[in-house]
């Protein structure tokens, strides 16, 4: 069994056919990608909830970042001089608020009328202009209900 994945490729790049040198039949290749699978898992999970975390951000659910924090403090290192490690070290995920009491509203509507709107509302995205008309809306059709 290779201990890294160099050794691995130069054991199974030897008499391979293969474009990129690999025998995907091979009990070592399948190891391998075993290992580096279970090796992903939590990085994976780490880069979903990052997409999560900023999502709740922009959306106003969470009022800090620390997934994203920690990708900005973290130092830069060559992989090759990387310290090895058996567990993906990362800080923990902020729960958003509540989303039930949120309800999230999506709509087309023709480009000319949008930038229309936009230039009446001083809007500058699609979000404020969304947010603003549903805004006026409720103000003048739903308030006295």
């Amino acid at each position: 069994m290779p201990n890294t994945v160099g050794e691995y490729l130069r054991l199974t790049h030897r008499n391979s056919d293969t474009p990129t040198g690999v025998d995907e039949d091979q009990k070592i290749y399948k190891a391998a990608l075993y290992h580096m699978s279970v090796a992903m898992k939590p990085v994976l999970t780490f880069l979903r909830e990052l997409a999560q975390e900023t999502t709740a951000f922009n959306e106003g659910t969470l009022k800090e970042m620390p997934l994203a924090a920690s990708l900005t403090s973290a130092k830069s290192v060559r992989i090759l001089e990387s310290a090895t490690m058996d567990v993906f070290m990362r800080p923990e995920k902020l729960i958003p608020a509540d989303e039930a009491k949120v309800a999230h509203i999506q709509y087309r509507v023709p480009l000319e009328r949008y930038e229309l709107a936009r230039a009446a509302l001083s809007a500058n995205t699609m979000k404020e202009v969304g947010e603003q008309t549903f805004d006026y809306f409720y103000t003048y059709e739903c308030k006295d209900e």
